[in-house]
């Protein structure tokens, strides 16, 4: 009789989401996964398949709308307030915001084509997600109509990028940030 897998599957996916982040897609083996959740490589191999499956699987539940301030813009009813929100400096600059898909770009040139394939369509994911507030910021008339929702996403996408590695470099002091929080809202100013 087959042994039953005695660990939960939810459970699992957090810790390993946490390890990711933390030591990067390429520090990783197959049995410092198995340690972290305390499963064999079989286990491993048979509940999510190879590393790189296993790492499109926890991008795809932790997907771009929980990367830092990103997860409100969806459902917000303000979306030109949301997006100031997703840009503004933390109170708190020890606790720098994580983000699987940021933390692994920042890790990534060491990882797999297939990784980096991941990668690149979550942060599509989210440059649509800042295109899709733009639209609807217009729509509700809090963003001029001017503005080009997709390059307005690109270049929002780019200070998002950039404050990141800013943040956990530590090369972001409060000045910096700020300055970025208002190259932001430039970029989707009210309507005149």
């Amino acid at each position: 009789m087959p042994r039953s897998k005695s660990f939960s599957l939810d459970t699992a996916l957090d810790t390993l989401t946490e390890l990711f982040m933390e030591r990067g897609y390429a520090a990783l083996s197959i049995g410092d996964i198995g340690a972290a959740i305390r499963v064999s490589r079989s286990t491993i191999y048979g509940t999510f398949g190879t590393k790189a499956e296993l790492f499109a699987t926890l991008l795809d539940r932790y997907g771009p709308v929980r990367a830092p301030g990103v997860r409100e813009l969806r459902d917000a009813s303000s979306p030109r307030t949301a997006l100031a929100r997703v840009f503004e400096p933390e109170s708190d600059d020890s606790a720098a915001p994580r983000c699987l898909v940021l933390d692994t770009i920042v890790k990534m040139p060491d990882s797999s084509p297939a990784v980096a394939r991941l990668v690149e369509a979550a942060v599509g994911d989210l440059q649509e997600c800042f295109g899709a507030a733009i639209e609807r910021g217009q729509a509700a008339g809090e963003i001029a109509p001017g503005v080009d929702p997709a390059q307005g996403a690109a270049a929002l996408l780019g200070l998002y990028l950039g404050r990141y590695v800013l943040i956990h470099s530590g090369a972001a002091g409060e000045s910096v940030l700020a300055a970025v929080a208002r190259q932001a809202q430039a970029l989707v100013p009210p309507p005149a």
